[in-house]
């Protein structure tokens, strides 16, 4: 239980840089998020930060603790909520041009790049 944690705390961290203010990133954290875009450049995409965020939703569910009710309804709370934005997001980027979404979030996949 305390390692699953551990890898929570990371993927929440790791979530913060993703979706953190560029400027932000560069002047204050070292260009963490050029750097983590870089190397796993599936973060730098809608649809891989929605998997990313599947995955992590889907594991906060998965080992939610059993000994306290208010931490299983936290854990399912969490969960649900990264689960629902990932389902979101990939609704949206596939399926956005049919809905009238693409003029608005289309450039979210046509701008991601690898940082040189």
């Amino acid at each position: 239980e305390i390692l699953n944690n551990f890898y929570n705390i990371v993927f929440g961290l790791i979530i913060c840089v993703c979706d953190g203010k560029e400027s932000w990133m560069h002047d204050y954290f070292c260009d963490v998020q050029n750097k983590l875009f870089r190397y796993a450049f599936a973060l730098a995409t809608q649809t891989g930060r929605a998997l990313f965020y599947f995955f992590v939703g889907s594991m906060t569910i998965m080992v939610m603790p059993t000994h306290n009710p208010l931490m299983q309804i936290l854990y399912g709370i969490i969960g649900g909520i990264l689960s629902l934005l990932a389902l979101i997001m990939l609704f949206m980027s596939w399926f956005g041009a049919y809905c009238g979404c693409q003029e608005r979030y289309g450039h979210m996949n046509t701008e991601a790049q690898a940082p040189s």
